[in-house]
C-alpha cells in the first residue's frame, strides 16, 4: 500500500505532462514505489529501467484512451529521478532472550 500526494504538474514535450509526487510506503516490499507508479499509475520514474517502463503500457493506455506508450529514452545522466528527503524509522523496543 502506497500514499500518494500531486505536488505539481508540468509540461513536457516528450510525456505531455510531468508530475512530481510525495510518496509514502504504508507497507513496504522491495521497488514498492517504483512498481506502484508504473504498474498502477502507468507513469514509470524517468529513466526508469526499460522493463520496468515497458510494465507502465497497459496503465498508460487506460489513463490516455488507448495510446501506446511513448518510446523509452534516457534523460539527463540517466539516473533515476528520485529523491528521498525525509525517513522515519519507528523505535522498536526489543528483549533480548536471554537478558530479559
Amino acid at each position: 500500500e502506497t500514499q500518494l500526494e500531486v505536488l505539481r504538474v508540468v509540461p513536457c514535450p516528450f510525456f505531455g505532462k510531468l508530475s512530481e509526487l510525495r510518496l509514502w510506503p504504508v507497507t513496504g516490499r522491495r521497488q514498492q514505489l517504483r512498481k506502484h507508479c508504473a504498474i498502477e499509475l502507468g507513469a514509470a520514474i524517468v529513466n526508469e529501467e526499460p522493463a520496468m517502463f515497458e510494465a507502465s503500457a497497459p496503465a498508460w493506455a487506460l489513463r490516455h484512451d488507448g495510446a501506446a506508450l511513448p518510446p523509452w529514452k534516457k534523460r539527463g545522466a540517466g539516473r533515476l529521478f528520485l529523491q528521498a528527503v525525509q525517513i522515519d524509522v519507528p523505535r522498536l523496543n526489543l528483549n533480548h532472550p536471554c537478558d530479559g
